[in-house]
């Protein structure tokens, strides 16, 4: 099964025939603390919502599926890579060397591991 984990309005503007869609990431409803007030405050800036983790990310995607041991496919916007940047020989753009020779470029299918929704670890 195809699980499209892009929000709800990118997933409706063009998709997969048969995907399932569940976002990773939902829009902030109202800050809880100061430190949310900023971010929304930035983000606002270029007339974004702050996106937050699903909490029910888990717990949806079992609904959809509707058991734990149907195979997935992730599918997200940008894609992405474990590998890292040292070992795809490039130089990652504006990041310094201790993080591109370290990390791969993530992307929001490659931070759903498994049913608990826990990011990957990094090798």
């Amino acid at each position: 099964m195809l699980l499209d984990v892009r929000e709800p309005a990118v997933f409706d503007g063009g998709h997969a025939v048969g995907a399932v869609n569940v976002p990773l990431y939902t829009s902030m409803e109202a800050p809880k603390d100061n430190f949310d007030k900023l971010r929304s405050a930035y983000f606002a800036l270029f007339g974004l919502r702050v996106p937050v983790r699903n909490e029910d990310f888990a717990a949806q995607v079992l609904k959809r599926v509707g058991r734990k041991d149907v195979p997935l496919i992730l599918q997200c916007q940008t894609g992405g890579t474990l590998e890292t940047a040292t070992e795809r020989k490039i130089r990652a753009p504006r990041m310094p060397a201790p993080v591109y020779k370290e990390f791969g470029a993530a992307s929001r299918s490659l931070m759903v591991r498994d049913a608990r929704c826990r990011p990957r670890q990094q090798r």
